[in-house]
């Protein structure tokens, strides 16, 4: 599932002009390998220095073990 651009620039306005809390996921194709990453952002907003502090995490090990759980639970029903 990939996100639009304009949803994650409204989240940044949100975390920067009304202090809400910036949690994003989304999807990108790395350049150098062409491979499919899903990626999970949170950041916050130092607002007495204009600082934006944020951790991106690769969660496309654990995606991928969650799809395959999925499949495989799939199978057992039918």
């Amino acid at each position: 599932m990939s996100v639009p651009v304009f949803q994650h620039v409204r989240a940044f306005d949100g975390l920067v002009h009304r202090d809400e809390a910036y949690d994003e996921s989304f999807r990108i194709r790395a350049l150098d390998s062409g491979e499919i990453k899903d990626l999970r952002i949170i950041a916050t907003f130092d607002r007495a220095h204009g600082v934006v502090f944020g951790v991106v995490q690769d969660l496309s090990e654990r995606r991928a073990f969650e799809r395959a759980l999925e499949r495989a639970e799939a199978r057992r029903r039918i």
